[in-house]
């Protein structure tokens, strides 16, 4: 059987006070049916956070405000840059390449801001899989299944002219 993990990205809505990270970021609806999804999938996974690198989802940690892309939500939030992104990048690859000889197969389950960095990491270590939500929800990922939430909501599904997957709106 295949050793796999999957690696999730933190989210900008976040707990006030120290805790496990897998609760740091619960209050974002989002993150919390990843985890589910996650956690049946592959039983285990890991959080990418924009200022702890890698943790264990049982790692506590601090509330923090920090950003790797400005957004619309995020302008008032400070962005990583400089050396200390690249000390970040430095960082990931190194928590990385030490998760390649644990598993098997690593997939990144990861938002856009963090995909450029995900690119280059796949060429590198070919056991790193981009399994991307946002790529996969827009239907450009044809290696995954995607993501079932609400089985209900399978019925809206429909496939576009350019092959791309949408959701009809519930009326």
């Amino acid at each position: 059987m295949l050793n796999k993990i999957a690696i999730i990205n933190c989210k900008a809505k976040k707990q006030n006070y120290t805790c496990l990270a897998e609760k740091m970021y619960d209050v974002s609806f989002q993150f919390r049916h990843q985890v589910d999804f996650l956690k049946e999938y592959y039983g285990n996974y890991l959080i990418l956070s924009s200022k702890y690198g890698i943790v264990s989802p049982d790692t506590i940690i601090d509330p923090y405000e920090l950003t790797l892309s400005k957004g619309a939500r995020l302008k008032n939030v400070p962005k990583l840059e400089g050396i200390k992104l690249q000390n970040w990048i430095l960082q990931v690859k190194s928590q990385l390449q030490s998760l390649s000889t644990q598993y098997d197969q690593i997939d990144l389950h990861i938002s856009n801001a963090y995909l450029g960095y995900a690119r280059h990491l796949c060429k590198k270590y070919p056991i790193v899989d981009e399994g991307n939500a946002t790529r996969v929800s827009r239907g450009l990922n044809f290696h995954t299944q995607g993501w079932v939430v609400n089985k209900e909501s399978l019925s809206l599904l429909y496939k576009t002219d350019k092959g791309q997957w949408r959701t009809k709106r519930k009326k």
